[in-house]
């Protein structure tokens, strides 16, 4: 599996909620330094090729399209679930990653992202080699999963749904750390890496708004989103290809 059922595992991510998603969109959209990868998109060359592993509804390449409109885009995942954008804007092929070989030519792409992806898999490791192969020498790949400090979250109090603690979902396999992520991408040939605890500076701006829509839909999610930037409970890592 390529990520969690979004709708089954937290109304964040529900028909009802996405709205509010694609306002978060425009937001990131005007400001990409709010939020990683998106601070690299001007720095990539005119038309460049950008990858989503993991895509989901589409919300990362949506805003990719949004700040880079002459970007060409390709989203990959276990089905197509895209909402935010379709064709002709953006490329789709289902691939199951456990499986180890995304179908695509090899050094294809300025920009690489996957995101909340490699925790759902037993075959991280592929993951890794597969971004290697595919980006362009010069191109830059960013991974982001829970980092360990996600298990020691408590319970959220009153929760009706989704979850603070890393395994809370149960689609989670293992939370990384800054170490793994440097180990991964060493092995798959990677010889720039930058990691570093994540830390949304969008949600620290939307906090009073995400303990409202917490106290108003008893979903866990919106909580997970307030504490994040206190804790920095992801980790990330751009990978630079030479």
């Amino acid at each position: 599996m390529i990520k969690a059922d979004a709708q089954r595992c937290s109304g964040y991510f529900s028909v009802s909620t996405l709205p509010e998603l694609d306002g978060g969109n425009k937001i990131y959209a005007k400001y990409p330094f709010l939020k990683k990868p998106f601070e690299k998109l001007r720095q990539l060359p005119p038309s460049p090729r950008i990858l989503d592993i993991g895509c989901g509804r589409g919300q990362n390449l949506r805003r990719c399209k949004m700040i880079r409109s002459d970007a060409e885009l390709v989203g990959v995942d276990i089905r197509n679930d895209l909402y935010f954008i379709k064709d002709p804007e953006c490329s789709f092929l289902t691939v199951n990653l456990e499986e180890g070989h995304i179908p695509l030519p090899d050094n294809s792409f300025d920009l690489i992202t996957c995101e909340h992806v490699v925790e759902h898999l037993f075959n991280f490791n592929g993951v890794f080699l597969e971004v290697y192969r595919l980006l362009r020498p010069g191109g830059v790949a960013y991974i982001e999963a829970p980092d360990m400090r996600t298990t020691w979250l408590p319970q959220a109090p009153f929760a009706k749904c989704g979850g603070m603690n890393f395994y809370d979902d149960p689609t989670h396999i293992r939370p990384f750390t800054q170490g793994t992520f440097r180990m991964l991408a060493a092995r798959s040939g990677f010889k720039e890496v930058h990691t570093f605890q994540v830390r949304n500076w969008a949600w620290f701006l939307a906090g009073p708004y995400l303990l409202w829509r917490y106290i108003q839909t008893r979903d866990a999610a919106h909580l997970h989103c307030f504490v994040n930037p206190f804790l920095g409970s992801y980790v990330g890592c751009y990978l630079m290809k030479t």
